[in-house]
């Protein structure tokens, strides 16, 4: 069975380049526009409306800044992958805004990067999380359920579920605010990141095997081929990488 088209919503003030995007991207069926908007404010509304899992964003909107738009974007509508079609250089602006950036008058690379992106939409699942020691426990479970669902190997889910009980800890203990668990299924790697809204930053803690509240951040470096912490609007995303396949943590 064919799966879904990714839902598409197109931004831009200029009412023939929305046209144009429409009338591309409608020739591929695996895509599907389902609204438009001409400036930020109305593409907000739009976006948490019908809950596109793909936003084409033009930066030069007349009402609200296109980085405003696109940080509100993704604080509303969080699993929302956004693309930005814009006259700026993409050299310069995609390490800024952590989204694919093309240039304005390259149609067929919009489209190229825009099934890329629905591709990749459809391994990114998230959940929102409370301020309580339970929201370890939940998002464990979680995780677990997750990667059995794409077919991940137990030991490697294990190693999931550890980084992922640490992580959200962190957001626990540190942050004080609710959070969100976001997984992605990447082709050789799994990306762990927890988004919250607080001021504070994880520390590397220790912790026993048996503890209920993860085993600490350098646990999570030894599992993770690479972890970090990156801004987010008002908050912060601490995120760990893992290979997608290959031995488990501690496997000889």
């Amino acid at each position: 069975m064919a799966s879904a088209p990714a839902t598409v919503l197109v931004v831009d003030d200029d009412p023939d380049v929305r046209k144009l995007i429409g009338i591309v991207l409608r020739q591929e069926p695996r895509l599907e526009v389902i609204a438009e908007a001409e400036d930020g404010g109305s593409a907000l509304a739009a976006a948490e409306l019908h809950r596109p899992q793909i936003v084409i964003l033009d930066l030069g909107l007349p009402d609200l800044s296109g980085q405003d738009v696109l940080r509100q974007l993704r604080e509303h509508v969080p699993d929302v992958r956004i693309v930005v079609f814009t006259a700026t250089s993409p050299t310069e602006l995609s390490p800024m805004l952590g989204s694919p950036v093309v240039a304005k008058g390259d149609i067929q690379r919009l489209v190229e990067v825009v099934l890329d992106v629905a591709t990749d939409s459809r391994t990114v699942v998230s959940m929102e999380l409370d301020i309580t020691p339970r929201s370890v426990g939940l998002a464990r479970r979680f995780a677990l359920a997750t990667c059995a669902e794409w077919g991940i190997d137990a030991d490697r889910a294990d190693d999931v579920a550890v980084v992922v009980s640490e992580l959200v800890t962190n957001a626990i203990v540190h942050a004080e605010s609710r959070s969100m668990l976001r997984m992605r299924l990447g082709p050789a790697s799994l990306r762990l990141e927890v988004v919250d809204h607080g001021p504070g930053a994880p520390d590397p803690q220790h912790a026993s095997n048996d503890d209920e509240h993860g085993r600490g951040l350098l646990i999570v470096a030894a599992y993770a081929d690479a972890w970090g912490i990156s801004p987010d609007g008002n908050g912060k995303i601490v995120w760990a990488e893992l290979p997608r396949a290959g031995a488990a943590h501690g496997a000889a």
